[in-house]
């Protein structure tokens, strides 16, 4: 015999061995190991498995953002970067000791973003105001949607358009 029949003859005894293993069920033949520790008419049985994940039983509760509204927006402006937009705005607060600005967006609509000028107030505050600035990223996305931006404060609102 030749090398290449060998190689044939192996490869269809290799082939029918593997057969002998099958059947209609995995239990079906006695050269299969997964039915020798098989009663006999014993099945096996799949139950489905249950995803787990992270999220709560009683789902996520809504967040409310417990930060308050600035007192006045002073400025707003959009500045073009090659990722998108910079949106700034600058706002005055009643009294010192606010940290923590960010503009949050509230509503998007009719090519309109609609933010909230949000700031939290530390317990020891004085009486004079502060002027505090905040920015947020637009993407080149959402930048080539939007037509204008309002900035909410507590006092009013402004407006940006491009």
């Amino acid at each position: 015999m030749t090398r290449s029949s060998v190689t044939i003859a192996a490869a269809l005894v290799g082939c029918l061995t593997l057969s002998a293993c099958g059947g209609s069920s995995p239990s079906a033949s006695g050269l299969n190991p997964f039915g020798w520790f098989k009663k006999d008419g014993e099945t096996t049985e799949t139950r489905p498995v249950r995803e787990q994940t992270l999220t709560p039983r009683k789902g996520f509760t809504n967040y409310v953002d417990p930060r308050g509204l600035i007192s006045e927006v002073l400025t707003i402006a959009i500045d073009r970067t090659p990722d998108g937009a910079i949106l700034r705005a600058t706002g005055r607060t009643g009294a010192t000791g606010y940290y923590d600005a960010d503009l949050v967006r509230v509503a998007a609509g009719d090519n309109t973003f609609t933010y909230d000028f949000r700031v939290r107030r530390s317990e020891g505050t004085s009486v004079e105001g502060q002027v505090i600035h905040a920015a947020t990223e637009l993407t080149a996305a959402e930048y080539a949607w939007v037509r204008r931006v309002i900035v909410r404060g507590a006092d009013g609102s402004r407006t940006a358009g491009r």
